[in-house]
């Protein structure tokens, strides 16, 4: 801000006027500048009004320094929050409500302000089992209570037994004096029909259907978990079961009415059982995975289907209208030559050509078309006021386009110019915005253009939205200047090429001289 000045007076005509502070018979129009008064506030010792910058300077300076000074606030692209240039970075990956994080569960893309949303319904967020209270995968938790819960309900097996336990109540349940031979009982009548039914399987293996022989033994071991699963008992139970009760009926001479070959089958599958639970639950593990990997990968088929006949579709559409790229905008603006391969680009309601880019309906402007010289290389240039593929909203876009021309077959390429562009500034003519740009060689652009025209080069990043301010065209038109150096070889073809003139009158005094 300016040092403090003392208070306006009234002139001498005005208090003899009797005028008060609101009167005024100033006419604004019949107003100039004061420019002695100007080159005084120039003097002037100043300091930035931007909170935190220290900057102190004359008055002169501090144009220049506000449209750069790192404390300016400036919105947020995604919420619109007003932020320092400083902490504009920071604030858009780190603070701002808006910006696109990923899932720490599913690795989803999803908004920061909307991941408790995404939270109530993502699959892989860990959940509580409201009977064990263990934290639980979501799209694992009815498995877990139905399979896994040390807390879920069992319903007795047994036709005649309609008892409902939870999972740590159903031992003793099943322990019981009363209840151990009925159980026992019926899971030895499994057994029996999984023993048939083993014998089957074996018989299939050994006559060569392509399974390992080895697999012989675990088709015994199969027997144990066949009954296991027709029972509805689990290992442990079991296991536990017949031990408390066969210890105790040896304790008291056999009150447990259990026949010696029971006895024997029994502790036969009570070993294969503990053998093959935990071969059980790893199978079940790796099928329930195996099926989640089936269903992301239908639905990735999926998606490629539908990209496909997406692509399909367009190609039609391209074969249909005989390949013909979209043509460019029509020609905007006016294009003065000034001489020795020096133009001015004149752009006019630049305001609306703006804001039409920014609306999308109309995203890129192109000047007239124009030649280096009579007889050179044919050219035009595209303006994208809003930016163009990654610079869009951040930056105006300049690029260099060659044409399809007569005298193209005549001409060396390829053909890489360096341009020198200028953006007239029109306030006080000091602070123009320059930009030099130098084409390669070996890209594509530099080669002799198509009957569709070349691949367009250039500045994809000429100057930020941000700085092309008022200054540029204050009186809503932009003048834009550029100078095309041409490589001394490219220079050498068009100079053989324009010395015909010179050709012509050495031919004609040739002639004359032989007719004398």
């Amino acid at each position: 801000m300016m040092e403090t000045l003392p208070p306006p007076m009234q002139c001498q005509s005005c208090v003899d006027e009797g005028n008060t502070d609101g009167d005024s018979f100033l006419v604004f129009k019949e107003a100039f500048e004061d420019k002695a008064a100007i080159r005084e506030m120039k003097k002037l010792q100043v300091k930035c009004t931007h909170p935190g910058c220290q900057w102190k300077g004359l008055f002169n300076d501090f144009i220049k320094h506000e449209e750069d000074c790192e404390r300016k606030l400036v919105p947020c692209t995604q919420c619109g929050a007003s932020v320092s240039k400083a902490r504009l970075l920071n604030h858009e990956t780190k603070s701002c409500p808006k910006r696109d994080i990923q899932c720490n569960y599913c690795r989803e893309e999803i908004v920061y302000e909307f991941r408790e949303k995404h939270n109530e319904k993502c699959p892989m967020f860990l959940v509580k089992c409201e009977k064990c209270q263990t934290p639980v995968e979501r799209y694992k938790l009815l498995s877990h209570q139905e399979t896994v819960c040390a807390n879920r309900i069992m319903t007795c097996p047994l036709p005649d037994c309609i008892t409902k336990l939870p999972m740590d109540k159903f031992l003793p349940h099943i322990s019981k004096d009363e209840n151990l031979a009925r159980h026992v009982t019926h899971l030895l009548d499994k057994s029996e029909v999984t023993d048939q039914r083993l014998q089957t399987l074996e018989d299939r293996l050994h006559c060569g259907i392509g399974v390992d022989s080895s697999l012989s033994t675990d088709a015994v071991v199969a027997d144990a978990v066949q009954a296991q699963a027709s029972a509805g008992y689990s290992p442990e139970s079991i296991s536990v079961a017949v031990r408390t009760q066969g210890d105790g009926a040896q304790a008291e001479g056999g009150g447990g009415g259990l026949s010696r070959e029971y006895d024997q089958k029994l502790k036969l599958h009570e070993d294969l059982m503990s053998v093959l639970h935990s071969e059980i639950l790893r199978c079940i593990t790796k099928g329930e995975a195996l099926g989640r990997s089936m269903e992301k990968s239908d639905t990735r088929l999926r998606d490629c289907y539908k990209t496909l006949e997406n692509l399909n579709t367009r190609l039609s559409n391209l074969e249909a209208a005989g390949n013909v790229r979209p043509s460019d905008p029509a020609q905007y603006g006016e294009l003065v030559s000034e001489g020795s391969r020096q133009f001015t680009w004149i752009i006019k309601n630049y305001s609306k050509v703006k804001q039409d880019a920014c609306q999308r309906e109309r995203e890129m402007i192109c000047s007239p078309v124009f030649y280096t010289c009579p007889g050179g290389y044919q050219l035009k240039l595209k303006l994208y006021p809003n930016g163009e593929g990654l610079n869009k909203t951040k930056n105006v876009s300049l690029f260099l386009q060659f044409l399809n021309s007569p005298f193209n077959d005549l001409l060396l390429w390829p053909f890489s110019p360096k341009v020198h562009f200028m953006l007239v500034d029109q306030v006080d003519f000091q602070h123009h915005h320059i930009k030099v740009y130098e084409a390669d060689p070996m890209s594509p652009s530099s080669r002799q253009p198509s009957d569709d025209g070349g691949i367009a080069s250039g500045c994809p990043a000429f100057i930020s939205v941000q700085n092309m301010t008022q200054k540029y065209y204050p009186k809503d038109t932009v003048y834009l200047k550029f100078l095309i150096e041409m490589p001394e070889a490219n220079m050498d073809r068009l100079n053989a090429l324009s010395s015909f003139s010179h050709v012509r009158a050495t031919s004609t005094t040739s002639s004359s001289s032989s007719l004398s």
